[in-house]
């Protein structure tokens, strides 16, 4: 089968539901959203595909709104990450969080759960295959999200609600797997040990989206699912009910390990010379798996790419091949567009003579009087 690659919907940096948001601004940015046609989607946010697609793959275009009539807005712009660098692993931990940026970054942070528009891309992977005549009228396709916060994914259950032929909901996790266990056992537990990964964004134990799947399979029962939520904050942990667990066969749980990951991206460099960054990575590892153990290979599969490879240069690149353990940081981003045969984002080529804004370094016990230091107080 195919494989479609797209990246997963950029959430609107403008958050367009919060009260302090223009409503001329809101009324802007909706109109751009709704108006905007399928054949003006970008094929990528930072312009990787380089037209000539890996073989195997599909490129499925980005779902991203423009927001133009509120670009003067500072912190509204959508923009690119760019690298921080790496820790190296810490003695007895699989692996470690990037380390703060000594630059400041330019990316405004997503908004909480998923954008009201976030079932697009789905639609549109959908609807792309179906004109390339990769499949059939209403023929049914699988769908990998890797995912930590369950946003992108219950994006993806919503759009099969709607009516997009979906047959399976693949969920991929990190070490962190708080939902590969959720969906194998049917209790979410969040006491256990917090895994530091090369897949930071899914670094989560608290997926805070789950509530809304939690309401629904609980036949909307906003009683229920609130006792659920509060036995989670006391208990740190609930349990579903085995007709609840019966609404959730559309789903399918794995995740992959620190190993896993960099042996995929490894793999799919050294057998089509495209580069995927670790969350990525994790995903195409649990597709593996969900193969292996349901023996379905046939099913044409949309795989969420998540982010550039830029963005975790050194976990990327390190996959590949220890020898770039050696190199600095801007000498992988050249490196990785080199062997991959990509442009550097130019957020990242901007960082590279931008001046150091901030270079305060506190314990945390000195937080508060650095914070009032900051303040004049």
């Amino acid at each position: 089968p195919s494989w479609l690659l797209f990246p997963r919907s950029t959430r609107l940096a403008l958050r367009v539901s919060s009260k302090r948001t223009p409503p001329a601004a809101r009324s802007a940015v909706w109109q751009s959203v709704l108006t905007r046609t399928l054949d003006r989607f970008l094929i990528d946010e930072q312009n990787l595909c380089t037209g000539f697609p890996a073989q195997g793959f599909l490129f499925c275009p980005l779902f991203r709104a423009r927001q133009q009539a509120a670009q003067n807005h500072t912190g509204w712009q959508n923009r690119t990450p760019v690298p921080a660098p790496e820790a190296a692993p810490a003695a007895g931990r699989r692996a470690a969080r990037p380390a703060a940026p000594t630059q400041p970054m330019p990316w405004a942070p997503p908004p909480q759960g998923p954008a009201p528009a976030a079932p697009v891309p789905g639609m549109y992977a959908y609807a792309k295959l179906y004109k390339n005549g990769a499949i059939a009228k209403d023929e049914k396709i699988n769908v990998v999200v890797p995912t930590g916060n369950f946003g992108n994914i219950l994006a993806a259950f919503y759009a099969k609600n709607m009516g997009l032929p979906i047959a399976k909901l693949i969920c991929a996790s990190n070490e962190n797997k708080v939902l590969y266990d959720f969906f194998s056992t049917g209790t979410y537990d969040r006491n256990r040990d917090f895994i530091l990964t090369s897949s930071p964004s899914m670094d989560i134990l608290i997926s805070s989206n789950l509530e809304r799947l939690i309401y629904r399979i609980a036949g909307n029962d906003a009683e229920k699912n609130t006792k659920m939520m509060e036995e989670l904050s006391t208990d740190g942990k609930y349990a579903i009910t085995d007709e609840m667990r019966a609404q959730l066969a559309d789903f399918y749980g794995n995740y992959t390990s620190e190993e896993e990951t960099a042996k995929t991206i490894k793999k799919l460099y050294e057998d089509t010379g495209y580069i995927i960054d670790t969350h990525t990575a994790v995903a195409a590892g649990v597709y593996d798996k969900y193969k292996k153990d349901t023996g379905d290979t046939e099913t044409k599969t949309v795989i969420a790419s998540t982010a550039s490879p830029f963005k975790f240069t050194r976990s990327v690149m390190d996959a590949i091949d220890p020898k770039y353990d050696a190199m600095g940081d801007f000498e992988l981003v050249d490196e990785l567009s080199r062997i991959g045969n990509v442009k550097v984002p130019q957020a990242i080529e901007e960082i590279r003579t931008a001046p150091v804004l901030h270079d305060t370094v506190c314990e945390v016990e000195e937080m508060p009087q650095v914070v009032k230091k900051f303040l004049g107080v």
